[in-house]
């Protein structure tokens, strides 16, 4: 279809030789049309680049050799968008993707990257460049500027200098254009790691001194791998917010939820714990004006908190059980008082999940994830299909700390 196009066009030239501006070309356009039965290929010449010019053009003639040099670049883009086509339909029908490169069959203009693909592990770079091949002829530059994206940050980033990171696994692309307009895309795989570990995230215990304090001992050990020097007592008594029951004769038991409040004291056994809209509160109550902000990330997969996180030396805060217990509903209550932070609304109903237990992702392998686990001297590792079974029933709530 790409040969009948281009050589309907050539026609249109050919017979509009002689004749002023764009006008005459549509009119020889019009000539051989109408001495043609209707074909496939139509509906692609309605839309060519002669008539685009035609509307860009509009109240212009052009004789002799620039009418022929206004066509030759009609003919270039089309032949240009065409062969693109026939590119990705290609790409289509192959099961491994390669880099679509873009060149000009009329001007020889043209935009490759140096490799057909790229592929990478989470958390590394690569550096891509292009090679730019200038027209046969006109003005345009012989080293143009080239601008770089990608396709899906969340899967791979680039800078302004080519250089791509993996962010987490998956396949993206990264596209390059040049100022002239020319272009080339490549595609991206990110892969995961084996298996990687955080180095030097501190571990603090509970202990007796704060035995229902689980979030407040592993939002702290978060803060100081930021190098922040709070303290456990410092986190609950200045910048967690806390709550309490109520008991009413006619509604019940009542008081606020477990998004807006720590529910008791950390320094209690009596106490039972809050989830991360409110330890979010409290960190960013203590992180202003320091550089970086607590992200509630609640929802998201094992497999993206290791991708996205864990591999670029980013701990999280994360909810499961104690010992991977299986959590049982204890108490119900009706929410009064709820923080317009948390997704409760007075009179919903919040019940709580005896063995909710908060503590910091820092590693993982084929078998195990790797955590700081604030009841424990030591770094614990628990099966990650258990793991990931307690994560899930608890609400995969999870935390991190971005830069500003």
């Amino acid at each position: 279809m790409a040969k009948e196009v281009l050589d309907k066009e050539k026609a249109y030239v050919k017979e509009a030789d002689g004749i002023d501006g764009i006008d005459g070309i549509n009119d020889a356009r019009s000539n051989i049309e109408n001495n043609e039965p209707n074909k496939t290929g139509e509906a692609e010449l309605r839309n060519s680049p002669i008539r685009v010019l035609k509307s860009v053009l509009k109240g212009k003639c052009f004789k002799g050799v620039l009418a022929v040099a206004v066509v030759a670049a009609a003919l270039s883009v089309l032949a240009f968008c065409l062969l693109g086509e026939q590119s990705s339909d290609a790409q289509a029908a192959d099961s491994e993707e390669t880099a679509t490169v873009q060149a000009s069959p009329v001007t020889g203009e043209g935009l490759q990257f140096n490799r057909s693909k790229y592929t990478l592990t989470v958390g590394k770079t690569v550096s891509a460049s292009c090679v730019y091949t200038p027209p046969k002829y006109g003005k345009l530059k012989t080293s143009p500027g080239i601008t770089y994206s990608s396709n899906n940050i969340n899967v791979a980033t680039v800078d302004k200098k080519g250089k791509i990171k993996g962010v987490s696994t998956g396949t993206t692309s990264i596209t390059a254009v040049a100022d002239t307009g020319a272009y080339a895309v490549v595609p991206v795989t990110v892969k995961s790691k084996k298996s990687y570990t955080i180095k030097d995230v501190p571990l603090l215990q509970q202990g007796t001194r704060y035995p229902s304090g689980c979030e407040s001992v592993s939002s702290v050990m978060l803060l100081r791998y930021y190098g922040y020097k709070i303290t456990v007592d410092d986190f609950i008594d200045d910048y967690l917010p806390k709550g309490y029951f109520d008991l009413e004769s006619t509604t019940g038991m009542t008081g606020p939820d477990t998004e807006s409040v720590f529910i008791g004291s950390p320094y209690s056994e009596d106490a039972l714990g809050c989830f991360p809209p409110a330890i979010c509160t409290a960190m960013n109550s203590y992180l202003k004006g320091k550089g970086y902000r607590a992200v509630d990330v609640s929802g998201s997969s094992t497999e993206l908190l290791l991708n996205r996180y864990i591999v670029n030396n980013q701990p999280v805060l994360i909810w499961a059980t104690m010992w991977m217990q299986e959590p049982t509903v204890t108490y119900e209550w009706k929410v009064k008082g709820a923080k317009s932070y948390s997704s409760y609304k007075d009179g919903d109903t919040c019940k709580w999940l005896a063995n909710e237990h908060c503590m910091v992702l820092v590693g993982y392998d084929d078998e195990y994830y790797y955590l700081n686990d604030p009841l424990s001297e030591y770094m614990v590792e628990y099966d990650r299909s258990v793991f990931d079974t307690r994560y899930a029933q608890m609400g995969k709530n999870a935390v991190v700390l971005e830069k500003l």
